[in-house]
């Protein structure tokens, strides 16, 4: 993986774990073309109902069974330890797909509630850092409430400031891409296929380890594991589309 020397390229997460699932193949071939990757992790995660699984008081599609914390050595998390495990889990993939340390940012507000004055502050906190940055976040047509509030907020951008916003995408879920003109499938060369989709294979790893001794607690996995993991490990492509 080369040091990053080219434009920076900016990839906003709604949550931990949308940078792998929805962008990770595009943030890997941006890292392996030496641009500068940042990846902005917006909101802490804190209200995925993983953590009533992982506490023992649920059962989700991926696990498919009971957790018993006790039985197995670990306290129950806490909304904040929650949140530094699923955070854990987002740093430890964007490394993967060949982010620098210096390069992993993380916002804090609070998921479920993110509003679009605060979406619009964080693309503008980080132009005004980075005026020559392209952007990239989720789109304004998605179904999860935080994803389309950031979608929206960087269209509204870009469409009162066409010249300053002129780099920008949305990247969008497979099964939404119909409803949105333009839609498609982000297309790799092939020199570089096989490798973007491996190291998303490697960031997908990061949300389906667990080792409660370690503070690892497959967070990603018992929030989407059945729905979206299995099309990273199948080197499915990302989808984009722009204004």
């Amino acid at each position: 993986m080369p040091q990053p020397t080219g434009r920076p390229v900016f990839f906003y997460s709604p949550h931990q774990d949308d940078e792998t699932l929805f962008m990770g193949q595009i943030i890997a071939r941006h890292a392996l073309a030496g641009r500068e990757v940042h990846v902005v992790l917006v909101t802490d995660g804190r209200a995925s109902a993983a953590r009533q699984t992982i506490n023992g008081t649920g059962i989700n599609g991926w696990w498919k069974d009971r957790h018993y914390p006790e039985r197995e050595g670990y306290a129950p998390l806490t909304q904040q330890q929650f949140v530094e495990a699923r955070t854990r889990e987002f740093v430890s993939a964007c490394g993967q797909l060949g982010v620098w340390p210096q390069n992993v940012h993380v916002e804090g507000y609070h998921d479920s509630t993110l509003t679009p004055a605060q979406a619009a502050s964080v693309f503008e906190k980080y132009d005004a850092l980075y005026p020559t940055a392209g952007h990239y976040t989720m789109s304004w047509d998605d179904t999860t409430t935080d994803h389309r509030t950031l979608g929206q907020a960087l269209r509204t951008l870009a469409l009162a400031n066409a010249k300053k916003w002129n780099d920008v995408r949305w990247t969008i879920k497979q099964e939404n891409a119909h409803r949105v003109a333009g839609a498609k499938a982000y297309t790799m060369p092939s020199d570089v296929r096989l490798q973007t989709q491996e190291l998303a294979r490697r960031a997908a790893r990061a949300y389906g380890a667990w080792c409660p001794a370690s503070g690892s607690f497959a967070v990603g996995y018992h929030s989407v594991g059945p729905t979206y993991f299995p099309r990273v490990e199948k080197g499915e492509p990302n989808w984009y589309h722009g204004k």
